[in-house]
């Protein structure tokens, strides 16, 4: 066994391993109250997970222990019984769960039909290259040529399989795709969502400015191609200025926090190196008005995400008992 059979052997436990150990978690995990359907099949699915693991490890230890091809061929043909189940169940799961819009369907279609159809195909593959390496065995003895390359080409044609339907299935199982397609107001969303959870019910004001992008003193990361913001690079910190200020001849501008923190450091223009002080630093009222108008655009679309958000509606829909919340408050000073 090659070492790059034994590494796609290595990836395909990684996966198996991965899916168990979130599956499990999400049991443990699992808020109250919860759908019935979608618990029955996540216990389905995490036992369909833990009787392929345990294949995928059988199949690195009797690799190891070097049996023969037949045993394995065997061993991968019951492997693929069960991995053809969890196609099923991982349909059936994905669907139940699948989110709302565009992105929804692209987690449904990887994690739900591409993930577990081609580990079905991988593990065909490699039931077919254990046959092929037995049969190439036996030509070879029987000094048969034509037979011999005809053997070897469906053995290369399989290990191809292999190699390309595991990496396939690994960029599936993590959602290479989706993750890469999610929009800037999803990954606002993702990150913003849980922020506003922790800022409490009873302080309504803090935790809807969570979602506020004009509230915030720099402009995230997601925006730092935007159309209009990417125009306004601060030459110091390298990304889109939120709150502008100039030098006095109107030659360069900078973010406001960044100009002051290199006065006070240096008292010299980062670009003309001459001296400038904090009062020289002339404010652009017309180019921050520009910039919070596109971070109110934004802050629109983003309002419009979250009111679809799964984890908004989870938030909102389970509060804490009115009484319990009341009396935890008066305990904690910090609110």
């Amino acid at each position: 066994m090659n070492e790059i059979s034994m590494a796609l052997k290595g990836i395909n436990v990684f996966c198996d391993l991965v899916c168990v150990v979130g599956e499990g978690v999400k049991q443990i995990d699992r808020p109250a109250p919860h759908n019935d359907d979608q618990e029955f099949l996540d216990q389905l699915s995490l036992g369909n997970r833990v009787v392929n693991v345990t294949f995928s490890i059988a199949d690195v230890a009797f690799t190891i222990a070097g049996a023969d091809n037949a045993t394995m061929e065997q061993l991968k043909q019951l492997e693929t019984y069960s991995r053809t189940s969890n196609v099923f169940v991982q349909i059936a799961k994905q669907y139940n769960q699948m989110e709302p819009g565009f992105q929804g369907k692209l987690v449904f279609i990887e994690r739900g039909i591409v993930a577990p159809t081609v580990d079905v195909a991988r593990s065909i593959f490699e039931s077919d290259a254990y046959r092929e390496k037995g049969l190439l065995g036996r030509l070879s003895k029987e000094k048969n040529p034509i037979q011999y390359e005809e053997c070897k080409k469906r053995l290369d044609d399989s290990v191809t399989g292999v190699r390309n339907s595991t990496f396939i299935r690994a960029g599936a199982e993590f959602s290479v795709v989706s993750s890469a397609a999610k929009t800037i107001y999803q990954r606002l969303a993702d990150r913003f969502i849980p922020l506003r959870h922790a800022a409490g019910a009873n302080q309504a004001n803090a935790a809807n400015n969570v979602f506020s992008l004009v509230a915030l003193n720099r402009i995230p990361d997601e925006f730092a191609n935007d159309v209009i913001l990417s125009r306004y690079i601060c030459p110091i910190s390298q990304a889109p200025i939120r709150f502008p200020v100039g030098d006095p001849d109107g030659t360069h501008v900078y973010e406001r926090e960044e100009i002051i923190a290199w006065i006070r450091l240096r008292h010299t223009s980062p670009m003309t190196r001459r001296a400038l002080n904090e009062q020289d630093l002339v404010p652009k009222p017309a180019l921050q008005a520009l910039i919070n108008h596109r971070l109110r655009f934004h802050e629109q679309h983003l309002m419009a995400y979250v009111a679809q958000s799964p984890l908004y509606q989870l938030n909102e829909t389970l509060p804490a008992d009115p009484n319990l919340q009341g009396n935890a408050n008066q305990e904690n000073p910090n609110l």
